[in-house]
């Protein structure tokens, strides 16, 4: 798999981010907390790339957490 094709759910208010893997029921179970932790935040789904410096990864804070 490519950088470019590997996606993650990003919080542009937060600057946190989640790698997101798509064919994993525990990442879309952390992507829900994810999205429900920045519910009033805008958040959108991009391509790994479009990260941009100064957002921190909490992948592995949501993957624990489920």
């Amino acid at each position: 798999m490519r950088m470019m094709d590997i996606k993650a759910r990003a919080c542009f208010n937060c600057h946190e981010y989640m790698a997101i893997n798509a064919g994993s029921t525990q990442s879309q179970a952390a992507m829900g907390k994810f999205d429900k932790d920045h519910s009033r935040h805008m958040v959108q789904t991009v391509a790994f790339g479009e990260i941009g410096h100064g957002y921190r990864s909490k992948t592995r804070q949501y993957l624990e957490a489920v």
